[in-house]
């Protein structure tokens, strides 16, 4: 769907295209017309169509128009201020209204009605008294006339665009979409006994953290030896805090007391739980944005082991789009074509698999909803990965510059994608197609990721990295193999929650 603000752009864009072909069209042809007939014709569609594009900028639907004419006369009031003050000269508002006459003669090509001519006029007017003065003193005489002319602007302007001013705006509304947001607002992913459980393992870990807090603060402080080990270490882990901060109370604690008690101090205490979840019905929202020492805190709560998995799923979000973003593009480009599916599921030579990529592309080139929905589906993924993934969109600076961007703008425009072939540049299919089987056989890595993170729950990225890189045999070894057979692991490891 298209914005309706930018549907001018799109209109005059249009208009261009149009006016484009026909002018191409005449000057490759003129020596061999023999009907001048035609040529006429043709010469009277080019003038027709150039008249349509000056007429769209005075679309009803320019209400934008009204908004940069209120700013700007917010701006000429505010240097009248300036000028009265001395701080400005008269110079500077000439310019300003020069640049007004300028889009207004712009905006009224088209329209040579007796009150926009009145509107000229007076500014014209008003202009040249500006630059007979525009060196002169700040008179009283002067500032009567500025302040006169200005109400009469002002006025000229307010009823020409009174009609736009008083438009409804009731195809603005968009219904569908202030559905969707409400049906978004009020979805609940936790239920109210989840909630409530949250946040009284919230305000336990918050008691005990306090508590923690001030058994190695009194020792910090008092003259008995450092607790032994084990003791301190069991108040460690119930403090709210990074893995950083504690890996430098644990290095001073014996041997710096001042710079560990010092350390302590930045440790967070408190014993309010809306200071962490906000209230009752904000509990989700909160956890989204929640602080990362928290979040850490969070992962070694107790919970039921349902409400376990449903928090790390929640927490773990991020991945999960990507992962979902991957699954639909796996879906339109090889599961929904018979053909294609089985060529990439049983094709095992390189120039099947060439011949498959082929097969793809000519889908994206052909079929205008998977093209959409490809595009979209990568800006998705491409947003997910950010901008460590580098890699795999070095071509990103010009691929989407080539991307079919009439398709979202024509919506079937007969005009603009007869032209098609002019307007993409040769390797954009074949690139986003590319790229698209690089996500596709990524995805069985970053499920393992993401697994992996489940059972494991590190604190960091890089205590996720030493897991993964770790040779030993356990449990976890197929989902590290797993994970490694995609050769640019590490650059997906910001996606996990840690980050």
């Amino acid at each position: 769907m298209i914005n309706k603000k930018f549907s001018l752009v799109y209109s005059s864009q249009n208009l261009r295209v149009k006016e484009f072909l026909i002018t191409e069209g005449l000057n490759a042809s003129r020596n061999s017309f023999k009907d001048h007939e035609l040529a006429q014709k043709m010469t009277r569609e080019l003038e027709s169509t150039a008249k349509m594009r000056e007429q769209a900028i005075l679309a009803e639907d320019c209400e934008y128009i009204v908004q940069c004419f209120k700013s700007f006369i917010k701006n000429v009031i505010e240097t009248k201020l300036q000028v009265i003050k001395g701080r400005q000269k008269l110079k500077v508002m000439k310019g300003k209204f020069y640049a007004l006459r300028f889009l207004l003669s712009f905006i009224f090509q088209s329209d040579s009605s007796e009150s926009k001519k009145t509107l000229l006029d007076s500014l014209d007017s008003f202009i040249e008294f500006l630059k007979k003065n525009e060196n002169a003193s700040i008179t009283a005489e002067v500032m009567d006339k500025i302040n006169e002319s200005l109400i009469i602007i002002h006025s000229n302007l307010s009823l020409i665009l009174k009609d736009i001013e008083e438009k409804s705006y009731k195809d603005l509304e968009y219904p569908n979409l202030n559905q969707l947001f409400k049906i978004i607002k009020d979805y609940k992913y936790f239920n109210d006994n989840e909630v409530t459980t949250i946040r009284q393992s919230f305000l336990t870990c918050l008691s005990e953290a306090r508590k923690a807090n001030q058994k190695l603060e009194e020792n910090l402080q008092g003259s008995d030896p450092p607790l032994p080990p084990n003791e301190r270490q069991k108040y460690f882990e119930q403090l709210i805090s990074s893995p950083k901060v504690i890996k430098e109370l644990e290095k001073n604690f014996e041997t710096n007391r001042k710079t560990a008690l010092k350390t302590l101090k930045s440790v967070r205490i408190s014993d309010d739980v809306t200071k962490v979840l906000g209230k009752v019905e904000e509990t989700e929202n909160k956890l989204i944005i929640i602080n990362n020492d928290f979040r850490n805190s969070l992962y070694k709560m107790n919970f039921p082991l349902k409400l376990q998995k449903k928090i790390l799923n929640f927490m773990n979000q991020k991945m999960e789009f990507l992962l979902d973003r991957i699954r639909l593009l796996k879906k339109i480009l090889i599961d929904e074509d018979e053909e294609i599916k089985a060529l990439w599921t049983r094709g095992r030579s390189e120039a099947i698999r060439k011949h498959t990529r082929f097969l793809m592309a000519q889908r994206y080139l052909k079929e205008g909803d998977l093209r959409a929905s490809m595009e979209m589906l990568l800006l998705d993924c491409l947003n997910t990965v950010g901008k460590d993934k580098s890699p795999l969109f070095r071509k990103l600076d010009n691929l989407f510059a080539g991307v079919k961007m009439r398709d979202f703008l024509s919506h079937g425009s007969a005009i603009l994608e007869s032209i098609g072939g002019l307007l993409d540049s040769e390797d954009v299919p074949s690139e986003i197609v590319r790229i698209s089987l690089e996500l596709i056989e990524d995805a069985d890595s970053l499920k393992a990721m993401s697994e992996l993170f489940h059972k494991l729950k590190p604190l960091t990225t890089e205590d996720m990295e030493v897991i993964i890189k770790d040779t030993k045999t356990d449990e976890f070894t197929k989902m590290r193999e797993q994970i490694k057979k995609c050769k640019e692991w590490k650059t997906y490891l910001h996606i996990l929650p840690p980050n």
